[in-house]
């Protein structure tokens, strides 16, 4: 533990000196776009933990702040991988850009990252790292909506999910998640005029009769195996 800590320091006193070099050094290793050169999972998941690690140091933030499109740009490079490590490292990466006070989110591909957990949320595989992923984009999702941090990169972009279970149908098995942050975000800011959606601006989210009947079509799964009565409960307080 003391080697593993060890190298960390080094890496943050790194990137204090050589913010340039030490980020496209990472992002070259994140890079499988050659097809003469192969990382292995295992490296490129070691790699985001890295990039976690540095995001989430308050002391680093000034010096990050300049290059949070590069990092995100960089995290975007693993975001198609299939293997469950590196998944799993994006998404504890994402949560140190939320936990940031770095505007990480606002950012080019930002919404894109939040889109990767909302979907890791919805994985109905079971096997040890699908359950993981799930599991930790799931809390993730709960963390985010809470405190009020995150509400104006949240609402109404969680909204625009409804959207897509047309056309991605195992989205629907996150909608109780969802439904819940929806339920807790709107609490806060339903007072403001945040509250109030464009829907010339915003044109991937559901117009309010769209939304009202796509959870009404879900509430009233009480027969199903989909959703528990905890679950059901959540999406129609989520209609309220």
């Amino acid at each position: 533990k003391k080697g593993h800590a060890a190298i960390l320091a080094c890496m943050e006193r790194s990137i204090d000196f050589y913010p340039d070099a030490f980020i496209n050094y990472l992002n070259k290793m994140l890079d499988n776009s050659s097809k003469t050169v192969t990382r292995e999972p295992s490296l490129r998941a070691a790699v985001i933990q890295v990039l976690r690690h540095i995001i989430s140091r308050p002391a680093l933030e000034p010096r990050l702040k300049p290059y949070k499109d590069h990092l995100i740009a960089t995290i975007k490079l693993a975001q198609g991988d299939t293997d469950w490590r590196v998944r799993c490292a994006i998404a504890s990466c994402v949560v140190a850009m939320g936990s940031s006070s770095i505007r990480f989110f606002d950012s080019v591909g930002g919404h894109d990252l939040l889109t990767f957990i909302v979907k890791s949320a919805a994985i109905t595989e079971a096997s040890p790292g699908a359950e993981e992923l799930r599991d930790s984009a799931r809390n993730t999702l709960a963390l985010f909506s809470t405190g009020g941090r995150l509400d104006a990169f949240l609402w109404p972009f969680l909204l625009e999910h409804f959207h897509e279970h047309t056309a991605q149908p195992g989205l629907l098995t996150a909608l109780p998640t969802i439904a819940r942050c929806l339920v807790q975000i709107a609490s806060r800011v339903s007072q403001s005029d945040a509250y109030y959606v464009d829907f010339g601006v915003s044109v991937n989210v559901p117009k309010p009769h769209q939304l009202a009947a796509k959870l009404m079509v879900q509430a009233m799964q009480v027969d199903s195996a989909v959703y528990s009565n905890e679950e059901l409960h959540t999406i129609l307080e989520a209609m309220m």
